[in-house]
């Protein structure tokens, strides 16, 4: 009878460990379900979001781009702006080309549009090497050896030839690297390209805290001699010396209300050496190509995804 009472209660024991791993086992697969069911629907929320973003971005340009037509169609009237809104009580509300951007809400989404004409930047396939220099040494390159070697690697880089620059560089030493590959000896067609070239590095592109970078110098559509004071970054103006915060955003403060029609009313706040500088470096001149870009503004102000489209004006 004892021993049979006790078969019974080890058997009883077998079932209840049984029924434990079983019901530990459906725990996880229901965990599993569960979380897996959670990652499907915020994969979900995120795909939704995305496709949303997407549409206001693509929004955001094809409006940039309506007003730009507008703009250019009544771009007359911004020369009399303030007479014309004297007139008729209403503020002038024209997109003209400048750096700083247009704001829309959009679905619910902060979206910045910045519309700025090819001049505000240097075409990079046709700038000239001492102002391609100077950028590279206001861009971090201090020592001045360093900064004609990274310019001049640039240009190695565009040349069709095989003959490498003073501290320049070739196809030996691309090929030399970890991961070799070929220089373009051609036009950049990507800006982004410069990050390929020797001695060219993030920092040095796309700028810090401390000084800018190529990137707001340099593209692959813009002019080979002078920025457009309208359309440039307002990084670039260090070209002129040592600008101070309050005048640059003047600057900034002024063609936000209208553009600057000519160089001169810049005199207006600029010490003339400064001034004189500027217009080394600096000029009016519209283009026949511009860029809008249209890119989510997040909550900290900065920029989040972007698009960026190119119309000929022409």
């Amino acid at each position: 009878m004892e021993t049979e009472k006790q078969g019974q209660d080890k058997k009883n024991g077998f079932i209840l460990i049984a029924v434990l791993w079983i019901s530990l086992l459906l725990s996880i697969f229901a965990l599993n379900s569960a979380s897996k069911s959670r990652l499907t629907g915020i994969q979900a929320m995120n795909i939704q979001e995305s496709l949303a973003v997407n549409h206001a971005l693509h929004s955001a340009l094809a409006r940039a781009y309506h007003e730009y037509l507008r703009f250019e169609e009544n771009k007359s009237l911004l020369s009399e702006k303030n007479e014309w809104e004297a007139i008729t009580g209403k503020r002038l509300e024209l997109w003209y080309p400048r750096y700083e951007p247009y704001e829309l809400d959009i679905q619910e989404k902060s979206i910045g549009v910045r519309i700025v004409n090819a001049n505000g930047r240097i075409n990079i396939n046709k700038v000239d090497v001492t102002l391609l220099e100077k950028i590279v040494s206001l861009c971090g390159v201090d020592d001045g050896m360093e900064a004609a070697s990274v310019a001049n690697s640039i240009l190695d880089w565009i040349d069709k030839d095989d003959f490498k620059r003073p501290g320049g560089a070739e196809k030996d030493y691309y090929l030399s690297l970890a991961d070799p590959y070929l220089p373009k000896n051609n036009d950049i067609q990507d800006i982004l390209e410069l990050l390929l070239v020797k001695g060219v590095d993030r920092d040095l592109f796309y700028g810090t805290s401390h000084h800018p970078g190529l990137g707001h110098f340099f593209s692959v559509r813009g002019g080979s001699e002078k920025f457009d004071i309208n359309s440039a970054a307002p990084e670039t103006f260090v070209l002129a010396g040592d600008i101070s915060p309050q005048v640059i955003s003047y600057i900034q403060e002024k063609r936000m209300e209208k553009p600057f029609f000519e160089l001169a009313e810049l005199g207006e706040v600029f010490p003339q050496e400064y001034f004189n500088s500027m217009k080394k470096y600096f000029q009016v001149k519209e283009s026949d190509m511009i860029e809008i870009q249209a890119f989510l503004i997040l909550n900290n102000d900065n920029k989040g995804r972007s698009l960026t489209r190119v119309h000929r004006t022409q």
